[in-house]
């Protein structure tokens, strides 16, 4: 598997946005590995870097349901 950010094409797994990476340049996009599958996360999705603990873990637990509702529909 290549290494994320370095010029692929990205989709909100939430919201559906796409945007290509580019290494250049930070866009906040994320990507989690959830076993051995790639999912990319918009900055919409996630609180900003400096955000409270408390933000981070709804966030993170409401994306995990997603991936996990995604990956059981398959």
């Amino acid at each position: 598997m290549s290494l994320p950010f370095t010029g692929e094409m990205m989709e909100c797994v939430v919201c559906g946005a796409k945007e290509k990476s580019n290494p250049e340049r930070s866009s906040d996009w994320r990507m989690v590995d959830v076993g051995g599958e790639r999912f990319y996360v918009c900055p919409k999705e996630l609180p900003p870097d400096g955000s409270s603990a408390k933000k981070f873990e709804k966030a993170y637990h409401d994306l995990l349901t997603v991936i996990l509702q995604k990956k059981a529909a398959r």
